[in-house]
């Protein structure tokens, strides 16, 4: 007689330990590992893997992609790569560089599957994590390119949207800070960092993904008890700028102060008037830049 097939693939046992398996299928995966000595088995033997891996690498998979292998970089490696000639008929062989040069797109496209799939497996709580060559991907709306207001209008709309919700005003708290850094790294794209604002009687209450003209942009939460203090940060092509500049449509829902430390654009955001932060804006500009030039120059 034909042997019946396993109920269970290896598939399912990687569901059931990623946690990834519906309710249903894990109650009937259960049953079955009770009395299959040997489905548990390959059970314990992931679990293992698992924790030696995040025992190991856990740390790692929390620091910030170097510049070096952000998709802008690995996307220019590629590109020269895919266009160097093959070698001649002859057999002779390439430079070393060519060579090199050749296999750095294998090498880049792999790292950045490992980041987008497989150390989001490793550390707990990183599972969602977007591919980083997906950002780079992102078309440039034209007429986000020459519109001065982009910057300030997506700030205002995102505290607007957010800063008053009184229920849910962030997505990740600040509780896990840690894991707020890396998505919002991964899916900007950029090493940026979330500004210490405490001295300036500021705390981070967490923060939050969504769109900005050129990709995902980024939307941090800070209070003092009374008041809830925003900070926008995008990919933008606006030129350099020395210092802010005020934005209130007169409506008194929101202002902003926003500048430009290429590539990214900033913004603060508040519910008090402009003359709040006419007063107010210099310390929190000064703190966020003093600290944003701090990260770029450690890497």
């Amino acid at each position: 007689m034909p042997v019946s097939p396993r109920p269970f693939a290896e598939a399912d046992v990687h569901a059931f330990v990623d946690g990834q398996m519906d309710f249903d299928r894990r109650a009937a995966f259960m049953q079955a590992m009770s009395t299959d000595s040997d489905l548990q088995a390959r059970v314990d033997g992931w679990r293992r893997q698992n924790d030696a891996l995040t025992s190991t690498f856990g740390t790692v998979v929390a620091e910030p992609v170097p510049v070096r292998l952000m998709p802008t970089s690995l996307n220019r490696d590629w590109r020269g790569a895919s266009t160097k000639s093959a070698p001649s008929d002859q057999g002779t062989a390439p430079a070393a560089g060519t060579a090199r040069r050749r296999r750095l797109g294998p090498v880049a496209i792999a790292f950045a599957g490992f980041l987008a799939g497989g150390a989001a497996t490793i550390a707990a709580g990183s599972a969602g994590l977007m591919p980083l060559t997906l950002t780079a991907a992102y078309p440039v709306p034209p007429a986000a390119v020459s519109n001065q207001r982009g910057l300030p209008l997506r700030a205002y709309e995102a505290h607007r949207t957010y800063a008053t919700d009184l229920n849910h005003p962030v997505e990740v708290g600040a509780a896990d800070e840690p894991h707020l850094l890396k998505w919002v790294q991964h899916r900007l794209a950029m090493p940026v960092r979330i500004p210490d604002l405490r001295r300036e009687g500021w705390t981070l209450l967490g923060g939050r993904v969504l769109p900005g003209d050129l990709g995902p942009a980024a939307f941090l939460l800070y209070g003092n008890g009374i008041d809830r203090l925003g900070l926008y940060m995008a990919r933008t092509n606006l030129p350099q700028a020395d210092g802010y500049t005020l934005y209130d449509d007169g409506t008194g829902v929101a202002s902003v102060a926003y500048w430009v430390d290429e590539p990214v654009g900033y913004a603060i955001t508040t519910s008090r008037d402009s003359a709040w932060l006419q007063r107010n804006g210099p310390a929190l500009f000064k703190s966020i830049r003093a600290q944003a030039r701090d990260n770029a120059s450690a890497l």
